[in-house]
């Protein structure tokens, strides 16, 4: 399980600190709050599917 976590976490990380991804991020109704918390791998309400 931690493994996962740790997974996600990198995956989060590598998304928001890429320039290309981020645009797209923001093309998918992302904001910059969200991408913040994504550059530390901290998962957004968005994407864990809170409403």
């Amino acid at each position: 399980m931690l493994l996962l976590i740790l997974k996600r976490k990198n995956y989060l990380k590598d998304l928001a600190n890429d320039p290309e991804k981020v645009k797209l991020l923001k093309e998918a109704g992302l904001s910059d709050a969200d991408i913040a918390l994504m550059k530390n791998g901290n998962c957004t309400n968005r994407l864990a599917g809170a409403s």
